[in-house]
């Protein structure tokens, strides 16, 4: 195993909002800003937006890695990057407006604190002892 104690790269991201969970309509809520990338400041997300549509593939639990992970898999650098989201409005009899975030792709700076990874070449003693940590014979 390695260990790293701060690993700094530069990565695609969906802007790093703090997100949680609407039971009610089953999306996923931004519930906070303050720690948006570059990224993020360009998508102008805002507190309380619900995420409806990742580059035209609806967001929803059963099927949230697999967008997200398509997103990934790609996305280049320059692309547009359309995040449709439900927005809340207090003014109107809709509670919601739907609204379309748009920015180009562009890699951030990330940094990453006390990281473990698996080694890729490992010896059979090594191997042994991984089996027997996590119970597999």
């Amino acid at each position: 195993i390695d260990f790293s104690r701060r690993d700094s790269s530069s990565e695609f991201t969906l802007g790093d909002p703090g997100l949680g969970f609407n039971p009610k309509t089953e999306r996923l809520v931004v519930d906070s800003v303050n720690h948006l990338d570059a990224f993020g400041k360009d998508l102008d997300y805002r507190v309380g937006d619900e995420l409806y549509k990742l580059q035209g593939r609806e967001l929803k639990v059963d099927n949230l890695r697999e967008t997200v992970r398509a997103y990934y898999d790609s996305l280049k650098e320059g692309d547009t990057v359309r995040i449709e989201v439900y927005r809340p409005r207090k003014i109107f009899k809709k509670k919601y407006r739907l609204v379309t975030l748009e920015a180009s792709a562009r890699k951030v700076p990330v940094v990453r604190q006390n990281q473990i990874e698996l080694q890729d070449n490992i010896t059979e003693r090594q191997k042994q002892t991984l089996r027997s940590l996590v119970g597999i014979q």
